[in-house]
């Protein structure tokens, strides 16, 4: 499962990317996870990295595949998601 995340500085992809160009952390900030599942749902993460620790809240389930969720993807400049299925779809989700 290729999994991304959104930062609010820009954006970066984690898992399954270019190994040299690792994902972006604001150190007190929070960013969006977008990750895939077996269920055919796509789970949308708050992450917030304090001086506790690392946060995270489900913030939103994505209901609309009928088969597993392989990859996610965050538009580089829009507040859109992509996700991918085995299914044999793809599917842009909007804020």
């Amino acid at each position: 499962v290729r999994s991304s995340i959104c930062v609010a500085d820009g954006w970066a992809r984690l898992w399954g990317e270019d190994e040299d160009c690792p994902p972006r952390w604001q150190p007190h900030g929070t960013a969006l996870l977008a990750t895939g599942s077996t269920d055919g749902h796509a789970h949308v993460y708050s992450v917030s990295n304090s001086a506790a620790g690392v946060v995270t809240e489900l913030v939103q389930l994505l209901n609309g595949h009928t088969d597993r969720v392989y990859a996610t993807s965050f538009h580089p400049t829009q507040m859109q998601l992509a996700t991918a299925s085995a299914d044999f779809t793809v599917k842009v989700w909007a804020a």
